[in-house]
């Protein structure tokens, strides 16, 4: 080959590559699912840095530069980063947004009554829905077909690879759902409490049910009337097992509500950002989370 030629071949990867949209995620799971839909064409920026707090985050310079690139943003919602909302509307105005709470055919969950504070009234402060949608893998095939399309409409020249690669990661997250069915089978009698009330999806697809949760979904500290009540049903329901994201000190609120040296800590992390970012980030991340759990809840 001619160095001519050599150096067409180049430009012409080059301006390609250039084509494919600038897509901004805003978490490790979305950014994986993205990511999967965009192999070999692409990577997904992502926003949120690993150890940051989806609920409150102040966003970077190269943040916001990305944002206004951006071709295409997809984020849960406005219920897990309400943060992320204004800087979308006046940086990312010219792109279009995918927001997946709002996708059809994505189940939802309300937040329910169970927080109070001290003088009994209701405490929560996402608003009627949980955020926490991606822990459901079904929500995940949803969001993978309605990603392919939106990169679809946006580049049109790749669309049928974006299909392509969203039916080959559909496939491998539902055989990944088969195998956790499998695996969490006959623990759904385990008692078990959590830390952070972020796992409802998770427990609602394989059948599980925690008897409490600490904080509220905005994690809000538990009052001393909540305490005392939570130690109740800690007794009650024979409750040893404590769920809690693996940054979180909570050894002295386990010998707070169990018996001390008691309590079994399971260190789970909802939104995986010890897995490896890329293509097979989200099936990767199903797979730790239900080895995690089941390693917690197997008698």
């Amino acid at each position: 080959m001619t160095r001519c030629a050599l150096f067409a071949l180049v430009f012409s990867s080059q301006a390609a590559l250039a084509e494919v949209p600038r897509v901004v995620t805003d978490i490790f799971p979305v950014q994986g699912l993205a990511a999967a839909v965009m192999d070999g064409l692409g990577t997904p920026d992502i926003i949120l840095p690993p150890g940051a707090d989806p609920h409150g985050y102040a966003m970077r310079p190269s943040d916001a530069a990305a944002l206004e690139a951006a071709a295409l943003v997809i984020w849960v919602g406005e219920g897990l980063t309400p943060w992320l909302e204004d800087p979308i509307g006046t940086l990312a105005g010219d792109a279009t947004i995918l927001e997946l709470l709002e996708i059809e055919g994505t189940r939802l969950i309300e937040t329910g009554g169970e927080y109070e504070d001290e003088q009994g009234h209701d405490d929560h402060g996402h608003g009627p829905i949980d955020p926490h949608a991606w822990l459901d893998p079904d929500n995940a095939l949803v969001w993978v077909a309605a990603i392919a399309e939106a990169l679809a409409a946006t580049d049109p020249d790749n669309a049928a690879r974006y299909r392509g690669n969203a039916r080959e990661t559909s496939a491998q997250i539902a055989a990944q759902i088969r195998q956790a069915e499998a695996s969490l089978s006959g623990l759904d009698g385990t008692a078990y409490a959590v830390h952070h009330d972020a796992y409802r999806y998770f427990e609602n697809r394989f059948g599980l049910t925690h008897e409490f949760a600490v904080i509220s979904y905005e994690g809000d500290k538990p009052g001393p009337r909540r305490i005392a009540k939570l130690q109740r049903i800690a007794r009650d329901a024979d409750v040893i097992r404590l769920v809690a994201e693996p940054s979180l000190d909570v050894s002295r609120l386990a010998d707070t509500l169990f018996a001390p040296g008691s309590a079994n800590i399971c260190r789970i992390d909802p939104l995986g950002t010890g897995i490896e970012p890329g293509k097979h980030h989200y099936r990767l991340f199903l797979q730790d989370l239900t080895e995690r759990m089941r390693t917690c809840l197997q008698p």
